[in-house]
């Protein structure tokens, strides 16, 4: 089988994969925010979705010119480290938020809750990275066979 059909024949997995892993951040992130129905599970969804298809589009270089296929096709543990760093960006924004009193415009009436929030940057940044990374993640296939080849310790 070709490169050029391959990458084309893995885009749905990888666009899934993406999805599933933006929703997770998404519902990770926004449920730690006191946001009365502002961001609902379906809105995390739509969100996760249109970043999906930005991700998708700022790829599709890597996908359409074959210099750039070849080298992504041949370093698929830089795309699994790219992930990996992404995933510990968006997980820091985690230590590096803010606790205590928080006041939420979405609930009137009342001045402040006690709640964590995420350094909402570092965050974003996480967010975008995990996007574009996953979507285009390229596992290494030797290493995928070996693994599949090992017999079973009993």
């Amino acid at each position: 089988m070709s490169a050029e059909r391959l990458v084309w024949m893995a885009l749905p997995v990888q666009m899934v994969v993406c999805g599933a892993l933006l929703f997770v951040d998404g519902l990770a992130a926004f449920s730690s925010v006191a946001t009365a129905g502002a961001f609902t599970a379906s809105a995390v969804a739509v969100i996760a979705a249109v970043t999906t298809i930005a991700a998708l589009i700022v790829g599709l270089p890597l996908r359409l010119v074959p210099g750039l296929r070849r080298v992504w096709l041949r370093h698929p543990l830089v795309t699994v480290v790219a992930v990996g760093a992404s995933i510990v960006v968006a997980v820091t924004a985690w230590f590096i938020g803010e606790a205590g009193m928080q006041h939420f415009t979405s609930f009137q009436g009342m001045p402040a809750y006690e709640a964590y929030v995420p350094d909402w940057p570092v965050a974003v940044t996480g967010w975008f990275l995990l996007a574009v990374t996953s979507a285009h993640a390229w596992w290494p296939h030797a290493r995928l066979e070996e693994a599949a080849s090992m017999p079973i310790a009993r």
